[in-house]
């Protein structure tokens, strides 16, 4: 299974993600760049694109309003926006969603979920297999080793990754056929 060893608690959620926070120029740059990045990947806003660890559906929420049509999943049990409800599933790994639903995307987001999970490789091959026709893969990570804190060991963090460390965690076969 393409589960996370570690879930946010309630309380994670709050202090990553406060009220208001989606409107900080970080979290609006950021909605900025990722859509660069799938337009960049061939990704079409009328195809379903899939946010593995979508937390509170902040993500969702901003490219569905910018006219994408993105869903998310949750391991935890996030409080969720009740409009963003029927594009989330909570307490859901993204291989356990309908095969039809899987089917259909070919593009996924894991943004800062990888750092969460002790065995990401078998992590990214199951996702890779549960999704026959994916084309792309966004990550985001923390970046640097050195800026290690307590924040990373709060939020349940094994490691903040190099360029080449996150290149390695995709599997090679995928790499390979899909990478540009």
């Amino acid at each position: 299974m393409a589960t996370a060893e570690t879930q946010f608690s309630s309380g994670q959620f709050e202090d990553a993600y406060p009220a208001g926070f989606e409107d900080h120029f970080w979290a609006l740059h950021r909605i900025y760049t990722l859509t660069q990045q799938l337009l960049k990947n061939g990704a079409k806003q009328d195809e379903p694109l899939l946010e593995v660890g979508c937390g509170r559906g902040w993500v969702v929420k901003a490219l569905r309003k910018t006219g994408w049509n993105i869903f998310g999943c949750e391991l935890g049990k996030p409080e969720i926006t009740p409009s963003l409800k029927p594009y989330i599933w909570i307490e859901t790994a993204a291989e356990q969603l309908p095969i039809g639903f899987r089917e259909q995307v070919k593009h996924l987001l894991i943004l800062d979920v990888l750092e969460h999970i002790h065995d990401r490789k078998q992590f990214l091959s199951t996702l890779i297999f549960a999704f026959p026709n994916l084309t792309s893969i966004t990550v985001t990570v923390p970046a640097r080793r050195e800026l290690w804190s307590n924040y990373d060991d709060f939020y349940g963090h094994f490691l903040r990754f190099s360029k080449s460390d996150l290149h390695l965690e995709i599997p090679k076969h995928w790499r390979e056929t899909n990478a540009p």
